[in-house]
């Protein structure tokens, strides 16, 4: 069985040669199964073909069942078959099949479904509110599941689904997608060497499925453009700077020039979300560009005269909380921040968090009182 229209589809997907491939961050599938027996097809994109030490970044899948992750895998074949239920009787379970990982480094797709003949399968419902974020490596969950801050990248320490993103929809019971991708920017990719990385800009890829060096049968997703009717938001996130910081630094002039840009790009999102609201958020890993983020909101507001915008500092990483690979933030502080920008959403006012961690603020004035 491969029909599509008999799944929720989360996230931006795509139905090519009768795949329906997933690529960006959380993108998946959801639904309600009745029968006996299921197993699903997932198929590698064109770097599987490759000898396993020639694959650098294979991407990783995950299976839920009744909301419990079940299975995690990393997608190293053109074809693996992933057994998901078995019973002598039919039994009823909602299943989620999700990519955790992020689109530049590969993507897979769900090829078909095996199952018993009697079996049913109906689409999750859609939920009331629907949220769009749009974001880098700190949407994507890069490296939180490495507790090692000087390791860098790998597809198998990334999992969306304990970034702030993902978690903020599920606080809020919203469907969700992800647009995210890794050392992105509004003006420049990461950089440490003061030449801006132009290759690397959210803007471009924003209008299309995405960009990964794994192809999907020969065909690259970024020649894919993304159909906006597919999935409208009542509310997009971006959290977009934090890389684009380490190009502007303190020089005023590429400040400017990124609250420019950032406009710009604003204006592009509101082409395509006539009506959603848009909540700009920065900080998590620095606040330098804040004020420019408002200064962009700024010029936005001026150049459309649309006010259905607003802008939050969020609070960095706090020392308590650590950080994982290529420090970044760990589970809690995305847990933080996902309830953080959850009040926001909500209207309400986030609640305030310690510097230091609670316990050794305790601890230490135990200390000072015994002395």
């Amino acid at each position: 069985m491969n029909n599509f229209t008999k799944v929720k589809h989360l996230g931006r997907t795509w139905l090519h040669d009768g795949i329906l491939w997933l690529p960006l961050s959380a993108s998946g599938i959801a639904f309600s199964f009745t029968g006996k027996k299921l197993s699903v097809t997932i198929a590698g994109d064109d770097s599987t073909k490759l000898p396993f030490y020639k694959q650098k970044e294979p991407a990783r899948v995950a299976i839920y069942i009744d909301g419990q992750r079940k299975k995690d895998r990393l997608i190293k074949a053109e074809e693996t078959i992933l057994p998901i239920l078995s019973s002598r009787k039919a039994t009823t379970h909602e299943i989620m099949i999700l990519k955790l990982t992020e689109a530049p480094m590969s993507i897979v797709g769900i090829k078909e479904f095996t199952m018993d003949d009697a079996a049913e399968i109906t689409p999750l419902p859609a939920k009331k509110r629907k949220i769009e974020f749009i974001g880098d490596s700190i949407t994507c969950g890069y490296g939180v599941d490495d507790e090692v801050p000087e390791h860098h990248y790998k597809t198998s320490t990334q999992d969306a689904t304990k970034a702030f993103a993902y978690r903020c929809a599920e606080i809020l019971d919203a469907d969700y997608s992800l647009v995210s991708f890794s050392g992105h920017g509004i003006i420049s990719g990461y950089v440490e060497n003061g030449v801006p990385k132009l290759q690397e800009l959210v803007p471009p890829l924003y209008t299309r499925l995405g960009l990964s060096r794994g192809l999907a049968n020969g065909r690259q997703i970024y020649d894919e453009k993304w159909d906006f009717t597919k999935f409208i938001p009542d509310t997009i996130v971006i959290n977009l700077g934090t890389n684009d910081d380490s190009y502007c630094q303190d020089h005023e002039e590429r400040q400017n020039h990124f609250a420019s840009e950032y406009a710009q790009f604003l204006r592009l999102v509101r082409m395509k979300n006539p009506s959603a609201k848009i909540v700009l958020i920065l900080g998590v890993m620095g606040d330098r560009l804040f004020p420019f983020v408002q200064k962009a909101m700024e010029k936005f507001i001026e150049m459309t005269g649309d006010d259905n915008i607003e802008a939050h500092r969020i609070e960095p990483i706090k020392r308590y909380e650590g950080y994982v690979a290529d420090y970044h933030p760990t589970s809690m502080t995305h847990e933080r921040v996902a309830k953080q920008v959850a009040a926001i959403l909500k209207g309400e006012k986030p609640m305030e968090t310690p510097a230091e961690d609670p316990a050794k603020e305790v601890k230490k004035e135990l200390e000072s009182s015994e002395k």
